[in-house]
């Protein structure tokens, strides 16, 4: 059941509207109805009823209006507006298109418009219980599959660059407990044997063995038979982790002959270090051949001074962003603070960095499959493996770097620009088409999957005119081709045309026309007869 509110000033129109709904929608009530503009006694029927549907005046609040249901809108997202006026409200009712109105109507409005609109009104819901029902067969996939996703965000935890809050937001969501303070562990396996059974097993006995030590107080996470992670919280200081590790290590020796390197990054506060704890404790176990077999090494142990600063995570997400977003200026500068980072090293392990540009490769071109494009054409024409592999130094990877960022900001500028005019004009192709409709911005935007404000102001850009005026000016030519063809009065050709009614087309074409449509009619009989007198 769909509940409504009335708000006009005129009692006819109210008792009017409310029969309408009595008598010919089972499916829809009205809840309550105003006639005077009382904003407390508004935000109470609101509260009391929560309506799905508001009829109103554009002008029941005066000029308070727009400012009335834009914050409805926002203290009742769900809700939707069918809101009239008169022609000369038509600039005022456009300003909330984009809050929940899915209605316009003009005054006078007839008995059959009323009608019409609430049926479309109703369709519009039938829609959404559908979306609604769409979305909870989803979440209930979601649930059943729960598990699977907490391991991918795991997963992701500790191998990919994810900001705080959305790594607290998930901790929460999936319950996962684990106090500020964070430390990451890195087991590095060698194996003897080939056999995939056997490298298997041994990389689950280091799995048990570190979420026995991991009960309670951090994760683990399996990420191939030769490496898993390990992240512990609530860990006071360094050497707090280096005790940790050992212990890790007591047990690894206890469970099992095996070879293994045990990295040990830095203490963080904050679950922003993350990443980089991870990263510190992967470079310490790359240098378990330097230190020796079966031994735990933290990060700030290798060579004085050498690792002794956190892997700067932030920058290497805000490079990958301003390289997606095309802005090489700010992805070079954000290149140049990350080498000067690494450039810090005095000791770096074998092909590490390498390691880091290839994972920021392979984070730009990913993000930018998501948005369609074709990763290998990315990978050919911008980041070559080849090239990447052959990276040892600072210097060469800056240069690299450089050169391919510069040639795919501008690859991605020149997307966006085409990809904007295509937009541009796939909203006037679909204004063109469907010109006889009802339509709004928000209508079209939503069935070319964009924003209604971005497409508003690509369409400017790329049109040169509002969508307003384009539509308009569509309809008006359209009204004058019928005018000079057909035999038919305003109110066919408005209802042919996508006008409400004969006195919005009226309106309209004297605005863009500077004459009336009988003005118009006649000089079209004008000049039909100076053609027949020739």
């Amino acid at each position: 059941m769909i509940t409504a509110l009335i708000l006009d000033h005129e009692i006819e129109a109210v008792n009017g509207f409310r029969d309408q709904i009595r008598e010919n929608f089972k499916g829809m009530r009205v809840a309550a109805t105003m006639v005077v503009a009382d904003l407390d006694r508004f935000t109470k029927l609101l509260r009391q009823h929560q309506p799905q549907l508001l009829i109103m005046d554009i002008r029941f609040f005066g000029a308070n209006g727009i400012n009335v249901i834009t914050k409805t809108h926002i203290a009742f997202p769900d809700m939707k507006f069918m809101i009239y006026g008169t022609y000369d409200d038509t600039e005022y009712m456009e300003k909330v298109a984009n809050f929940g109105v899915v209605e316009f109507l003009y005054r006078p409005i007839s008995v059959k418009e009323f009608r019409i609109s609430i049926e479309r009104i109703i369709k519009v819901f039938d829609e959404i219980n559908k979306k609604r029902l769409r979305e909870a067969a989803i979440l209930r996939d979601y649930e059943r599959n729960r598990d699977a996703y907490r391991q991918l965000f795991i997963r992701d935890l500790f191998v990919s660059n994810m900001a705080e809050p959305d790594i607290l937001r998930q901790m929460e969501y999936y319950g996962i407990k684990i106090a500020a303070n964070y430390v990451a562990i890195a087991v590095k396996i060698q194996h003897d044997s080939d056999e995939d059974n056997g490298r298997n097993l041994l990389a689950w006995r280091v799995v048990a063995c570190a979420q026995g030590l991991a009960d309670g107080r951090g994760l683990v996470f399996l990420d191939s038979p030769e490496r898993v992670y390990c992240l512990f919280g609530g860990i006071r200081d360094n050497d707090e982790a280096l005790l940790l590790a050992a212990e890790l290590r007591a047990r690894l020796d206890a469970a099992a002959e095996m070879t293994a390197f045990i990295g040990v990054g830095r203490v963080y506060p904050h679950a922003g270090g993350i990443r980089a704890s991870v990263k510190e404790a992967v470079a310490a176990a790359g240098h378990g051949r330097i230190v020796g077999r079966a031994a735990f090494i933290p990060i700030d142990c290798i060579e004085p001074d050498n690792f002794s600063f956190a892997y700067p995570a932030r920058v290497e997400r805000d490079l990958i962003k301003s390289a997606l977003d095309g802005d090489f200026d700010q992805a070079e500068k954000n290149l140049t603070e990350l080498m000067a980072a690494l450039g810090g090293w005095k000791i770096l392990p074998p092909r590490y960095i390498a390691k880091i540009i290839m994972g920021i490769c392979m984070s730009i071109s990913r993000k930018t499959a998501e948005r369609g494009l074709d990763l290998d054409s990315i990978f050919r024409e911008f980041f070559n493996f080849s090239e990447v592999f052959a990276l040892s130094t600072t210097n060469e990877a800056e240069a690299f770097m450089q050169a391919s960022l510069k040639a795919f900001c501008a690859h991605m500028r020149r997307l966006r620009r085409e990809a904007a005019a295509d937009l541009a004009k796939s909203a006037a192709e679909y204004i063109s088409e469907n010109y006889m409709n009802r339509i709004t911005t928000t209508k079209i935007a939503n069935a070319l999957g964009c924003i209604p404000e971005y497409l508003g102001r690509i369409f400017m850009e790329h049109q040169g005119s509002s969508i307003g005026d384009f539509m308009a000016k569509i309809r008006i030519n359209h009204a004058k081709s019928i005018m000079g063809g057909e035999s038919l009065g305003d109110e066919d050709i408005a209802e042919r045309v996508g006008f409400s009614d004969g006195r919005h087309l009226r309106g309209i074409f004297k605005r863009y026309e500077g004459m009336t449509t009988a003005d118009y009619r006649r000089t079209l009989r004008s000049s039909s007869n100076k053609e027949f007198s020739l």
